[in-house]
């Protein structure tokens, strides 16, 4: 069964949660109060389920709300560690490069300045 929302709806719920109050979770997230309340009426339209109760002063988890904040906090963990292990890779060094040195040069200065390389020595006398 598809759902309808997107992972700023899960920050949304998980700045709500947080805070206790629209008008505090809505600022941290740099949203307006109703931005917020419709991304977390979305959320709850889309799973069948109402994710908070709301009083005139404070917002509180229901069951079923404290349940899925497990499962999107588990999410959202994976989430964010995806897109900074993408990051690290767009930010590497990639390429070829052919150097002529003596051996223990070459591995002193390729291997101790650049773990993060893999490559093979060839020892011997090779034009380049």
């Amino acid at each position: 069964m598809p759902v309808n929302f997107d992972f700023n709806d899960l920050y949304a719920f998980r700045a709500l949660m947080e805070y206790g109050s629209f008008r505090l979770a809505a600022e941290s997230i740099c949203l307006s109060q109703s931005a917020l309340s419709r991304r977390i009426e979305k959320l709850e339209t889309a799973l069948g389920n109402r994710l908070f109760d709301r009083t005139t002063r404070r917002v509180t988890l229901t069951l079923y709300g404290q349940n899925f904040a497990e499962r999107s906090e588990q999410l959202l963990a994976h989430v964010e560690t995806v897109l900074a292990d993408i990051s690290q890779v767009s930010k590497a060094r990639t390429g070829l490069v052919t150097v002529a040195t003596v051996p223990s040069a070459a591995y002193y200065f390729y291997a101790g300045n650049h773990p993060q390389l893999s490559g093979a020595l060839s020892p011997g006398a090779h034009p380049v």
